[in-house]
């Protein structure tokens, strides 16, 4: 057999196709189908699943991937499926040396008579885990914790990172909501959004790789003591605002707008993360409210359980409350989500009890509040009314004599 730095050459295919192909080859590879029927797999599997499935789109279309102990092979077949087959062999070159001589000379790769037509490249955000390194924990969510890390790419660049870990096994479900929230952030660049990098699923744990914010999240930020200053705070809601404007524009509903899932850049940049319950198009109604933040609802989201970008707007008014109010629970007085619909639904809201809130966005978080959606403020409208008075509040502001 060849070593891993061997490559066949043409007069040895033949000896080759007598060692390798079938009925041999099958006795030392074993099938993987694509069964959704298991209500809990592997979160690596099924997002691996589901990326195939995006990205076999013709039928020969296959993809190659390294795994523990050989490579996998995933071909799109007439059937309308993806089959893989695993490798198990030190002998990864030959193997892929295997394939490309398949694909060359049409030759199946099965019984069924499957072929091999076209390669699907690898994309960038397509990560390996050989290149993330995990160096500090920095918290935990609801599928895994969350790691400060270095990415490496290459031999020399290296970059700091955040890590979001999906540790075990997820339902079918999570797991198509995990994948959806990945999709959507490779699509969004902006500075007041975090940056999805990429995606490791080839093994477990997968990996989801973004942005690093060093400053944290922007509820932690406001809770501590002495806490920001009252310009900076302004700065958490503009950036916020700038972040929204920008997701609306392409049609996003967040639907998750808080001060604990908005993170904190360099030079106090606000940026839009958590896109777990955001979705795509004008409207989104719902058949149940669980699981969701009651608190941050506007009142037809609780009355007909439907969002649209109005909705995140209020919700927007419920952050601003929230960063001038030190990161206080909302309506935390209410026993229970209950009391909370029944208290919005009969037109009451929050109070202003900071002596920090500016009363120029006091009155437009009272605009977002507005009881019917289409006499809000757009997210363009808001950001240009936070910016409005901002640097009235910049201490650093005026000539430098002032400031030295």
């Amino acid at each position: 057999m060849p070593s891993d730095t061997d490559t066949p050459t043409a007069s040895s295919w033949d000896q080759l196709k007598q060692i390798c192909l079938l009925p041999w080859c099958c006795r030392h590879t074993y099938l993987t189908p694509l069964d959704r029927s298991h209500d809990v797999m592997p979160s690596a599997f099924c997002i691996r699943s589901l990326q195939t499935d995006r990205l076999l789109l013709k039928v020969g279309d296959f993809l190659v991937r390294q795994a523990k102990g050989g490579v996998v092979l995933t071909n799109k077949t007439d059937e309308e499926i993806a089959v893989s087959l695993k490798f198990e062999t030190k002998w990864v070159k030959f193997w892929i040396c295997l394939i490309e001589y398949h694909k060359r000379h049409k030759i199946p790769i099965d019984e069924e008579g499957s072929v091999l037509r076209r390669a699907i490249k690898k994309a960038d955000w397509q990560l390996n885990h050989e290149q993330i390194i995990k160096t500090k924990r920095l918290g935990s969510g609801a599928f895994g914790d969350v790691y400060k890390g270095i990415l490496r790419s290459g031999l020399i660049e290296k970059k700091e990172v955040a890590i979001k870990t999906i540790n075990g096994s997820i339902s079918a479900e999570e797991n198509e909501k995990l994948f959806q929230e990945a999709m959507l952030m490779k699509t969004l660049v902006h500075p007041n959004v975090i940056l999805l990098i990429g995606v490791a699923s080839n093994e477990e744990p997968v990996m989801i790789v973004m942005e690093l914010a060093p400053g944290g999240a922007v509820l932690d930020a406001v809770q501590a003591k002495p806490g920001p200053s009252v310009y900076i705070r302004i700065k958490y809601c503009l950036g916020a605002a700038l972040g929204l404007t920008y997701l609306s524009g392409k049609g996003i509903i967040h639907r998750d707008i808080a001060a604990r899932n908005t993170l904190i850049g360099k030079n106090h940049t606000a940026k839009i993360s958590d896109f777990g319950l955001s979705c795509l198009g004008a409207q989104k109604k719902e058949k149940t409210l669980k699981k969701v933040p009651v608190r941050y609802l506007a009142p037809e989201t609780l009355q007909t359980r439907s969002y649209t970008t109005k909705t995140d707007v209020w919700t927007f008014g419920i952050y601003m409350w929230e960063v001038f109010h030190d990161g206080m629970t909302p309506y935390d007085e209410f026993p229970n989500t209950a009391a909370i619909r029944k208290f919005v639904l009969a037109g009451n809201r929050l109070n202003n009890e900071s002596d920090k809130y500016p009363e120029y966005l006091w009155t437009l978080t009272q605009e977002c509040w507005k009881q019917n959606g289409a006499d809000r403020p757009t997210f363009e409208a808001i950001a240009t009314t936070i910016d409005s008075q901002m640097e009235d509040y910049n201490e650093y502001s005026g000539p430098f004599w002032k400031v030295w």
